[in-house]
This record gives C-alpha cells, structure tokens and sequence, in this order.
C-alpha cells in the first residue's frame, strides 16, 4: 500500500492512477495531520509526500514520522515543486529517502519509490 501526501488533487489522481497502473493499493491524504495519522493506522509500504502544504509541510511530517517508532522504517520519496539543492539537502536531512522534484514524469516517481523500498528492505 502506497500513501501518498499532497494538498493539490490532481498530482494526487495523477500519482494515484501511475501506482495503480502498476498493481499498487493506493491511499490519499491532502494534509500532514491526516498523512501522520493515516501512517500510525495503516503503515504503509512506502509514502510519497509534497512539501508545500498548509498546517504542517512535508518536512515537519517526514521529521515527525522519523521520531516515532511505528512509522520510523516507511520509506519516504518527498516531491516538491521546491528544487533548489538546498530544498532537495533539507528533505533528505529531515529523513527522506529520496526527493523528486515537480514537474515529474509519474511513471519515474513509481519507479523511484520502487527502488527506495527496495534499498530500505536490503538496509
């Protein structure tokens, strides 16, 4: 199951339809509260999860999922339409796997949560 954390509803169909395309289950949540709690309930295989959200952003999340023992081992793919170096450092830093920036090919996105789990499993 792939939960994947975005505020704007059409990056979250286009992600959604891409994982599906390719066997996945998918679950949605259009905020960092609901992306946390969602996490601790269902812990999924793999979270991908936007940056830019209102209330608490994707790096507060990814911080908070990291400091808790349930949700500390998801593999996380941040995607963010923020692409500086220092954007993509301060995702990685926050604890992310991987980071993605927007605009993206969704078929790449797929395939780079793919090799993340698939790192995080051989770790």
């Amino acid at each position: 199951m792939i939960l994947i954390v975005d505020d704007d509803p059409a990056v979250t169909t286009l992600l959604r339809m891409s994982f599906e395309l390719e066997g996945h289950v998918v679950v949605t949540a259009a905020s960092g509260a609901e992306a946390l709690e969602l996490a601790r309930q269902i812990h999924p295989a793999a979270m991908v999860v936007d940056i830019m959200m209102p209330e608490m952003d994707g790096l507060e999340l990814v911080r908070r999922l990291r400091a808790s023992d349930v949700t500390a081992d998801i593999p996380i793919v941040c995607c963010s339409a923020r692409a500086l170096a220092d954007d993509v450092e301060a995702g990685l830093a926050a604890g992310a796997d991987d980071y993605v920036t927007k605009p993206f090919d969704p078929l790449a996105v797929v395939s780079r949560v793919a090799q993340t789990v698939h790192l995080r499993v051989v770790k």
